[in-house]
């Protein structure tokens, strides 16, 4: 990199591909830049806040020439939310970008030579497709916090609504969130690893509509934590059983060992290939 590539050097890009982690990469007097935020195809402004020997990383400031495969995401907290990173590109784009991320990597490391590899098979579901959702439980002054984590660090951004969550388990969210919300609990503060609530993980099956939830605490389960999972199944009848999960390590991990079913069962029901299977 040039030795005036200092930190919050401007800089102007041609994006020529995207990162593994769904960023914008383009070159730099050799130097490779990666720029979040940024598509293929599209020419931009950015300013670098990382720099290494062999690459660099920077904030895109202007898009001087959109991509035309650029689209406005449906989600407005896009860019905040570290959920989802390519939601600003046509569903299409998405797939010719998975697929091109096979050839690469089959190719490059595998050192395969004159590869055929099929398009990839479209969802008919772009959105509302997953069944699973890990929601951290902050505390604030304001009281108790739902939402996800910005990227790259434990900021919480608060999260009424996700477009990706299946549309049954979005609806549960929607009723515990209220729920908690309104409780005498409190959301976990790491920096002093005080607050009952951590996190709230809601697991959908979808083929037979039940629902299986998860509260972690840094505690063993209170009496008022009891009283919340019988509310949680009264309230929703796709809701077949509330489990405790007891995390109280300072870590990242969102699961610790053990659990306590609180109330209804410890498993659901789903299909898979046609058989009945307990998960």
């Amino acid at each position: 990199m040039p030795i005036n590539s200092r930190l919050g050097k401007k800089m102007e890009l041609d994006i020529q591909r995207l990162g593994i982690n769904g960023e914008g990469v383009g070159s730099w007097y050799g130097c490779t830049i990666f720029v979040d935020g940024a598509l293929p195809l599209e020419k931009v402004y950015a300013s670098l806040y990382e720099k290494k020997k062999n690459y660099g990383r920077a904030y895109l400031l202007n898009v001087i020439e959109p991509s035309p495969n650029r689209v406005d995401p449906i989600c407005p907290l896009f860019g905040k939310c570290g959920g989802c990173q390519i939601m600003h590109m046509t569903y299409e784009s998405q797939l010719r970008n998975k697929r091109q991320r096979v050839v690469d990597a089959l190719e490059r490391i595998g050192k395969f030579k004159d590869l055929y590899v099929e398009e990839c098979i479209p969802s008919p579901m772009p959105l509302a497709y997953r069944n699973k959702i890990q929601i951290p439980v902050a505390a604030s002054d304001e009281g108790i916090r739902l939402g996800l984590y910005a990227r790259n660090s434990h900021d919480l951004v608060d999260m009424k609504k996700c477009y990706i969550h299946c549309d049954l388990g979005e609806k549960v969210y929607q009723s515990i969130q209220e729920i908690i919300k309104s409780s005498s609990l409190h959301g976990f503060d790491f920096k002093t690893g005080k607050g009952e609530l951590r996190h709230l993980l809601i697991k959908t099956a979808v083929a037979t509509q039940q629902i299986l939830v998860i509260l972690v605490s840094a505690q063993m389960p209170t009496s008022q934590i009891v009283e919340m999972a019988k509310k949680i199944i009264n309230d929703n009848p796709s809701v077949k059983g509330v489990i405790h999960n007891y995390n109280p390590e300072q870590g990242n991990a969102v699961l610790g060992s053990l659990y306590t079913t609180l109330a209804g069962d410890d498993a659901i029901e789903d299909l898979l290939c046609g058989l009945r299977v307990k998960v």
